[in-house]
């Protein structure tokens, strides 16, 4: 029995100093599960979730959203960066998801990549996901035929009309 306590106490002595730690709710798979279920509503006439729906259904990080609210009021209206679907890159969309890699960089961090054809085209997004309210949001896009992410491109829209 002693020895039984000495081994967990060692163990968890172990996973408080070194990291040790088991597999977490927030590990790969279910970012990919994230991202299944996210592009798997780009179908013909589906309907996704919008990149600032907010509460229980927010698929955005909050300072996401704030950066998107923020880009809307100076905006005055206009749709700008957003009058594209960042998520697919698109306005119309029929998507077929064909790959989704994504790697943790961090306990509650992750990028991934995801590849479609949209109408037969194929394109690629790069996400870089948050572990928020036990659940993965997106925090940044990058399109593969952009020059700039999400948040920069929200950012240099909000300088651009400030001036």
């Amino acid at each position: 029995m002693i020895r039984m306590l000495r081994t967990a106490l060692v163990a968890v002595m172990a996973w408080m100093l070194f990291g040790v730690q088991p597999a977490l709710a927030q590990d790969i798979d279910s970012a990919k599960h994230f991202l299944a279920s996210l592009y798997s509503a780009y179908t013909y006439n589906g309907t996704p979730p919008a990149i600032d729906t907010t509460g229980k259904d927010a698929i955005a990080s909050p300072s996401l959203l704030k950066l998107i609210a923020k880009n809307r009021q100076a905006l005055k209206g206009e749709a700008g960066v957003l009058g594209t679907d960042p998520v697919c890159q698109c306005q119309d969309f029929d998507l077929k998801t064909s790959d989704i890699e994504v790697r943790m960089t961090g306990r509650r961090k992750a990028k991934a990549t995801v590849t479609f054809s949209n109408f037969h085209n194929p394109d690629k997004v790069q996400l870089s996901l948050v572990w928020i309210d036990g659940r993965w949001r997106i925090d940044d896009i990058r399109g593969s035929k952009q020059s700039r992410s999400l948040r920069e491109a929200l950012k240099a829209e909000i300088a651009d009309v400030s001036r």
